[in-house]
């Protein structure tokens, strides 16, 4: 049978298809890590999902296969599974969440601004653009206060900015800010902290308000 010690390569197929916990199991990988493995191919934290028929779950399973020689001469391989199930399900919701925050974001009938520690711009939504008049692409990175603000508020505003980067409530602030044809918008701002995981600032999300648009709605 395929389970014979010192099987030659040319049973090996056969040796691989005795080993499996459940042949007709569905895998997202076209040639079984083993097989490679048996060709001399180093198979290294590839991550493959595992379905048995009738059902819509599965596993996700991450793979490590070396081959075992012999004086040079393949004798047979490891093969290793790691179940990262959680993990991957976990990475699916953080998908979901992501994209619906950005769908939220550019939707937001409100300038939707991220600005990183120094005060440039990281993040700059559709809303935001049509105010502006300025594509975010011509934004990404580029000093917030030297390109929206007028000079006489730069000073003014960069002081607000970093209270608002050692956490103190700066919302409700109003100030003005520079379309690309020179005219100025009166926006109200609310202003949060960003964090990693380890709590250190990575940025500052600004959300505003036209106060012309404001007054408009009451």
């Amino acid at each position: 049978g395929p389970l014979r010690e010192g099987s030659p390569p040319e049973e090996w197929p056969e040796l691989a298809r005795a080993c499996r916990p459940d042949v007709d199991a569905h895998s997202s990988v076209k040639e079984p890590p083993l097989f490679r493995a048996l060709r001399s191919e180093q198979v290294l934290d590839e991550e493959v999902h595992i379905r048995l028929p009738g059902t819509e779950a599965g596993r996700w399973l991450s793979v490590n296969a070396s081959p075992i020689r012999d004086d040079g001469t393949i004798r047979g391989a490891v093969v290793i599974y790691h179940d990262v199930t959680r993990r991957k399900l976990a990475e699916e919701e953080l998908r979901r969440e992501r994209d619906l925050a950005e769908g939220l974001i550019e939707a937001a009938p409100a300038l939707v601004i991220v600005l990183s520690p120094e005060g440039r711009i990281v993040r700059y939504n559709r809303f935001a653009e049509e105010l502006s008049g300025y594509r975010a692409e011509e934004l990404m990175d580029r000093d917030f206060f030297d390109v929206l603000l007028p000079d006489r508020d730069r000073a003014k505003i960069r002081e607000l900015f970093q209270k608002t980067l050692d956490e103190l409530d700066t919302s409700g602030a109003v100030n003005p800010i520079l379309t690309r044809d020179g005219r100025e918008r009166e926006i109200r701002w609310s202003n949060r902290v960003l964090k990693d995981d380890e709590s250190r600032v990575v940025g500052i999300l600004a959300i505003g308000q036209d106060v012309k648009d404001l007054k408009e709605a009451q």
